[in-house]
């Protein structure tokens, strides 16, 4: 399910869930629960704004944005930057997902889909984090 204005996947929701889901947009938050990343970052991008909204438990829309994304394939160093000035630095590695499943929905093909894990998240000081 894509949300729009906001441009954020969720996969694998249930009515309840839904409902709850379009309920925080319509009060301007995004709702973690399934939510699979904003459409306007790259996998790593999305995997570290998650992550940030998590950790801070930042619900508020469009407050985050990912400004600065570091290495290549299976390793990033993502910086997040949030609308109040605070940086996050997230190192992001991709691995396999296990066990195979259907790598999309459909089909009964069986494979190991891509997996972004954020390994490290820290907050930068101000000085780092313009730097940046």
């Amino acid at each position: 399910m894509l949300v729009l204005p906001y441009g954020y996947a969720y996969g694998r929701v249930e009515a309840h869930a839904v409902k709850g889901i379009l309920h925080g947009v319509r009060e301007g938050r995004i709702v973690l629960e399934g939510c699979r990343g904003g459409s306007a970052w790259e996998r790593p991008g999305q995997a570290a704004e998650l992550a940030v909204r998590a950790a801070t438990d930042e619900e508020t829309a469009e407050v985050l944005r990912v400004v600065r994304t570091d290495g290549a394939a299976p390793r990033w160093d993502v910086t997040v930057a949030h609308a109040d000035g605070r940086h996050w630095r997230v190192a992001v590695v991709q691995s396999a997902s296990a066990p195979p499943r259907p790598e999309s929905c459909g089909t009964s093909v069986l494979g190991s889909p891509a997996r972004m894990e954020v390994r490290e998240l820290r907050e930068l000081a101000v000085a780092s984090a313009l730097a940046s």
